[in-house]
């Protein structure tokens, strides 16, 4: 580390901002920025690939995106619900997102959405779930949801389990053993 700065983040930025000077040079930025449009485009054209024998699972969280608001707490799961979570979901401005992270922990979407609506009744929260971690112990804390839901300033607690019969995450890793 060149330079150690000790603070608030924000306070930290803003006191830095009247220090940066404005490159008139854009090039790098629309470099960027087209490589980014370009990238969701290509989501977008896999997320409207038919699925195999149902529907593609990356085409629900495309379609979630759209309709998410922007005060919502999303969290989700590992497998590959956690695939789709980090590719496909459009995260706006004021979103607050949450994923169980490197550990490939299951179960953690309900218990994080859970701990976000206590932390902010107000705001709704999605839960993206898949099959396996559902049915390991996030159905039983459906059971925590049902008893305190009637107490948030704003009831919408969604759970969105996308099934696919299998622990995919961990088949996976086995057929590639």
């Amino acid at each position: 580390m060149e330079v150690n700065l000790v603070g608030d983040s924000a306070g930290t930025l803003r006191a830095l901002l009247p220090l940066l000077e404005k490159k008139e040079d854009r090039s790098w930025r629309e470099k960027i920025e087209s490589g980014v449009a370009d990238w969701w485009k290509t989501l977008e054209k896999r997320a409207h690939e038919p699925g195999k024998d149902a529907v593609n699972p990356q085409r629900t969280v495309w379609e979630l995106s759209k309709r998410i608001p922007s005060n919502a707490i999303v969290t989700s799961d590992s497998g590959s619900v956690a695939n789709w979570y980090a590719h496909d979901l459009q995260v706006q401005r004021g979103m607050m997102c949450s994923l169980s992270g490197g550990l490939a922990s299951m179960g953690a979407a309900v218990p994080y959405a859970i701990a976000g609506k206590f932390a902010y009744s107000e705001r709704p929260v999605i839960a993206l779930v898949g099959d396996g971690g559902m049915q390991m112990n996030n159905m039983a804390e459906l059971i925590t949801v049902s008893e305190y839901w009637k107490d948030w300033a704003d009831p919408r607690w969604i759970c969105m389990v996308l099934n696919n019969s299998d622990l995919n995450q961990v088949t996976w890793e086995q057929r590639a053993k």
